[in-house]
């Protein structure tokens, strides 16, 4: 954060405004002050003796955003046991949440402290930006890492339509943000299958929906799950026993063949142990083995 000073005249007396910008250069506050008046009247806005003593008093949560900003871990890890976590998830007057704070300064172990603490890894500023946000306008590759491990959302947008990876030329946090997205897009999907099958259940339409997905599909959801290494999805439908393991798409692939194709071994394993048939051929006569060699080319 950074502090400006500017002097003018307004109706012939001298005035002095302040103007609070922080690093990425968005002006948060401005006020205007006497010329005369000391910092002590700015903080008290009452008249004092100069011989008078008065003690000056910080909230917590300045308190912690000092000591982010000193790299002073002592004094954050003692003044967090009495912030709830809700407050650490506060913006505040300054705009920006103790976490921003830390990863403005890439300051990591300040980011550890406050994730373990339990602060929210995608919680959004003024400005909608994330710590992800901020970590990546820092080139900070392990503070990216770290959020990412505490489920940061690299997906989330700021006010200018930004997706954290917009705000860095690093290509090591690109990638990471890239492997990561992807993986995010997989699991949400499974989540999503997972959960409309379930409320087929609960609402007995459990053939219907199936159905559905073979025809979206050219296969069955098991097909599905084997090809996309949906195993939490796959497990659920054989332990209900909503497809027949063996089941073969219009092309005679049975999931085994899928899965071992696009070389998903954690769904191989699960269907061998619900005793899926290995000696299965494709409707152009390819085993298993074909299969993985076709897939090593």
């Amino acid at each position: 954060m950074e502090f400006y000073i500017h002097k003018k005249t307004a109706g012939g007396s001298h005035q002095k405004s302040i103007t609070c910008v922080r690093r990425d250069r968005k002006t948060y506050c401005t006020s205007t002050i006497p010329l005369k008046l000391n910092i002590h009247t700015i903080c008290t806005n009452s008249p004092t003796k100069p011989s008078q003593k008065r003690r000056v008093s910080f909230d917590n949560m300045t308190i912690l955003n000092a000591a982010i900003r000193e790299d002073n871990i002592e004094d954050a890890q003692a003044v967090m046991s009495s912030i709830s976590l809700h407050s650490l998830n506060a913006t505040g007057t300054s705009g920006i949440s103790p976490l921003h704070q830390a990863c403005l300064d890439s300051n990591l172990k300040m980011v550890d402290l406050l994730l373990k603490k339990g602060v929210n890894s995608s919680v959004k500023d003024a400005d909608e930006w994330t710590p992800l946000h901020v970590a990546c306008s820092q080139d900070a590759l392990e503070i990216v890492k770290l959020l990412l491990e505490y489920n940061a959302d690299p997906c989330l947008l700021n006010l200018d339509d930004e997706h954290p990876t917009d705000l860095t030329d690093n290509e090591d946090i690109k990638a990471v943000l890239n492997r990561h997205s992807k993986s995010s897009v997989k699991e949400n999907f499974e989540t999503s299958l997972l959960s409309c099958l379930k409320a087929a259940v609960i609402e007995d339409r459990v053939d219907s929906f199936l159905q559905t997905i073979y025809i979206s599909n050219q296969g069955t959801l098991l097909h599905l799950s084997a090809a996309y290494g949906f195993k939490k999805l796959a497990t659920y439908i054989l332990e209900n026993k909503f497809i027949a393991v063996d089941t073969m798409d219009n092309e005679n692939w049975t999931p085994l063949h899928a899965a071992y194709y696009w070389e998903n071994e954690n769904i191989v394993t699960l269907l061998l142990k619900y005793n899926a048939n290995p000696d299965l051929v494709t409707k152009d006569y390819s085993s298993i083995e074909d299969l993985k060699k076709e897939r090593s080319y």
